[in-house]
Parts: C-alpha cells; sequence; structure tokens
C-alpha cells in the first residue's frame, strides 16, 4: 500500500508542489506503472483546472460573468480567447492580472510574439472545427469555448513546430561553414535586418549553453542548443510549458 498513491491524496499535494511530491516517490521507491497513470491523471487534471482559472480570468478581464443568462456576442467571445491566448502566450500569471497589465501586454504583443495575428488566426480555425464537430453547442457559450481553447492547447505544440522549423532554416542559412554554428557578429546582423529572436546578449547565450567561446575572438552561436533553449518557450502554465518544438511536461 504504501507504493500506491491515492489520487485525491495526490492532486492536494500537487495543487502544493506537484513537483516535489511525485520527485520523492521517484527517489525513495521507484514508480510502479500504477504510479506512473496516477501520475499522468493528476498532471492531465491540474492542466485542465489552471486553464478553467484563466478562462474565468478572461472573462473577467473583458467585463463578462463566465456563467451568464444573457447571450454573448460573437465578438465578446472573440475578446475572451484573444485575452486567453496573450496570457497563454506571454506566461503571464492570469490570477493576478489586472486590466492595466493587460492593455500594456496588448500594445506589446506584436513585438514580442510578431506570428500573434498568425497564431489568432488559427485558434479562431480551431474554435470553427469544434462548433461543426458539436452541432449541441451554442456557439458563444462558456462550455464551446472552453472546448475550444482545450483542443488548442492539445495541439499548440505542433503548431508551434512550424516557427520551430523556420527558427532552424534561418539559423542554418547563417552556418558558418558546416558547423552547426553561427558567427556571433552574424547573429546581431541577422537581429537588425528583421529576425527579432536573435537579439540575446552574450551572457545570456551563455548561460543557456548556446554560446561557442572555445575561440574567444570569434565568439559563435551554437544552432541546436539556441533552438532548444527554455527561451524559445512561448506558453506556459504552472504545470507544463510548450517550447518551439514539443509540450514539456514539467
Amino acid at each position: 500500500m504504501e507504493r500506491i498513491f491515492a489520487i485525491g491524496t495526490v492532486q492536494r499535494a500537487c495543487r502544493d508542489d506537484v513537483h516535489d511530491v511525485f520527485e520523492r516517490k521517484l527517489l525513495s521507491k521507484g514508480f510502479t506503472l500504477h504510479d506512473s497513470a496516477v501520475m499522468a491523471a493528476t498532471l492531465e487534471s491540474l492542466v485542465r483546472a489552471d486553464t478553467m482559472d484563466r478562462l474565468r480570468a478572461a472573462y473577467r478581464l473583458v467585463d463578462m460573468p463566465a456563467e451568464n443568462s444573457k447571450p454573448a456576442t460573437e465578438d465578446q467571445v472573440l475578446a475572451v480567447v484573444d485575452t486567453y491566448m496573450l496570457m497563454y502566450i506571454l506566461g503571464a500569471k492570469h490570477n493576478t492580472m489586472t486590466k492595466s497589465k493587460l492593455v500594456t501586454h496588448q500594445n506589446e504583443i506584436h513585438r514580442k510574439y510578431p506570428t500573434w495575428e498568425d497564431t489568432r488566426l488559427w485558434v479562431r480555425q480551431v474554435r470553427s472545427e469544434v462548433l461543426m464537430g458539436n452541432p449541441e453547442l451554442a456557439p458563444t457559450s462558456f462550455n464551446a469555448t472552453e472546448r475550444t481553447l482545450e483542443l488548442m492547447e492539445d495541439r499548440y505544440g505542433k503548431w508551434q513546430n512550424k516557427e520551430c522549423l523556420d527558427l532552424k532554416a534561418s539559423l542554418l542559412k547563417m552556418e558558418d561553414a558546416g558547423s552547426g554554428r553561427v558567427r556571433l557578429g552574424t547573429f546581431y546582423r541577422s537581429a537588425l535586418n528583421g529576425n527579432w529572436q536573435f537579439s540575446e546578449s552574450i551572457e545570456y547565450l551563455r548561460l543557456l549553453g548556446a554560446l561557442d567561446e572555445s575561440e574567444p575572438s570569434h565568439l559563435r552561436v551554437i544552432i541546436s542548443n539556441y533552438v532548444n533553449a527554455p527561451s524559445n518557450c512561448v506558453a506556459s502554465s504552472r504545470f507544463y510549458s510548450v517550447a518551439w518544438m514539443s509540450v514539456t511536461r514539467l
């Protein structure tokens, strides 16, 4: 019995520190198949709860009650979806988000995330798919929006993979003679020419493990380390982050 987690106990503990609980379990006696299944189910439950909290925050920020007897308009629902996505992409804390902070993020989103408009269009396509596949749902209902955003989160890693491939292709065009590296000067000149991502400081590149200093007079950026760096995680919740190439559960 010591080796079996009760789901309710794990869920309560995970709300405090999910990583610490499972790490202690792993280090003590290891995981059985059952333990692994419980961990997966618990994380799924926690991620869904986090999605619901963020969605309710989005409704609050656009002055719409989540459960409203008066039907919402299409524009109102799309405003909720955009607000949700903005917080999701920027990793903003929805529980402390205010309207003034939201306005600041809205003014900065195109600079911080230039593919914002493409992402908004993609989410609308996901929503259309949900509505077509579930004709019993009222299009502007809370339930329909909830399902849209749950499906979006399931697919977001694959969506972001397209940007990962673009990022990698841009770096390979600047590659230093098949070395898997880009000269630092070339890297920064590219940023001046519109590749907005390539602007990290030397200190930060070093911290990422993406700086090749084997020749101090010719610093270079390691393409593979840069592409897979945490700085390229563009969406997150309390329990996972979405990187350019994949969804990484924490």
